[in-house]
């Protein structure tokens, strides 16, 4: 069964740790639409989508 690729492995992470420090219950949607702005490619596509 395939896995995550790593830069979405890293967002996840990324988004977690975001919810995590500012001390939040959940991790949603917006930590990781937040986080994938950091990836080239993810910010690359967001960008395209406007």
């Amino acid at each position: 069964m395939p896995g995550f690729s790593n830069a979405l492995e890293e967002s996840l992470h990324r988004a977690m740790a975001l919810a995590t420090s500012r001390r939040h219950e959940f991790a949603m949607l917006e930590h990781l639409l937040y986080s994938l702005t950091e990836d080239q490619d993810a910010a690359a596509v967001m960008r395209a989508a406007m």
